[in-house]
Parts: C-alpha cells; sequence; structure tokens
C-alpha cells in the first residue's frame, strides 16, 4: 500500500493522459490520492528525486526543459521588438 507524501492518505493506482505528447496524448500509469488528489507519475518521481539529491549538495537544479522554454520565451520576445 502506498501513502501520500503529502496528506498520509491512501494512494490507488490510476492511468492519466499525457496531453504534452508530440503526437497527440500518450497513457501513463501514476498514482492518485484519494484524499488529497495530488499526482504522482514517473516524471514527477524523477524531478523529485533529482530536486532531493541537489538540495544533498547544496547546488541548484534547473531543469533542462525549463531552460530550453526560457530561452524559447527570450528569443520570441527577441524577435517581436526587432
Amino acid at each position: 500500500m502506498m501513502t501520500c507524501c503529502r496528506c498520509q492518505g491512501l494512494m490507488v493506482e490510476d492511468h492519466l493522459l499525457d496531453m504534452a505528447d508530440t503526437y497527440g496524448g500518450l497513457w501513463i500509469r501514476g498514482w492518485r490520492c484519494l484524499c488529497c488528489g495530488d499526482v504522482v507519475d514517473p516524471v514527477i518521481s524523477r524531478h523529485r528525486v533529482m530536486q532531493q539529491s541537489a538540495r544533498a549538495l547544496g547546488t541548484t537544479l534547473v531543469l533542462v526543459e525549463e531552460e530550453e522554454a526560457a530561452q524559447e520565451t527570450e528569443a520570441q520576445q527577441f524577435s517581436l521588438t526587432i
């Protein structure tokens, strides 16, 4: 049995639709808390582990996807000003 890291409630297996997938939607398996609704899937779990590791090392973690999105936004803003 899995318990929620937020409220210690019961987590149940759920099938989630990843709408950010390039080819439409991708079904993934995750966990949802019956009490607070918190959702955990493989991507969320991986990011939490990476953040905990970075905190343990005393460094700041910047995810590649976030950095690429920020650079794209800056490029779009720059092209609008030209």
